[in-house]
């Protein structure tokens, strides 16, 4: 099997990873405040705080995109859960 699997559901997200036998997942994070263009010369300040959880097993990539959570809590959980967790930060500034 090769390819991406992707989730939205954390749950889902770490039952399909034990199947695969993952014991590492990457801790993706974004949270900061950016400036988004709504209007053609309105910019104004969004906070985006966003976490991408991937995995890599024989040739497929294993996605989680979570939106609005608890980063802190989730890296715990991840870590309570018995994986080797990598956290980087993808913040632009």
């Amino acid at each position: 099997m090769s390819g991406e699997k992707q989730y939205t559901d954390l749950k889902n997200y770490i039952a399909d990873i034990r199947k695969s036998d993952i014991d590492k997942i990457a801790f993706a994070e974004t949270n900061e405040k950016r400036a988004e263009q709504v209007d053609d010369s309105v910019l104004e300040v969004v906070h985006v705080k966003k976490l991408e959880l991937l995995a890599y097993r024989e040739g497929t990539i294993y996605k989680c995109l979570l939106a609005d959570i608890d980063l802190d809590e989730t890296y715990k959980h991840l870590v309570a859960e018995g994986f080797a967790v990598e956290r980087v930060k993808r913040n632009i500034t």
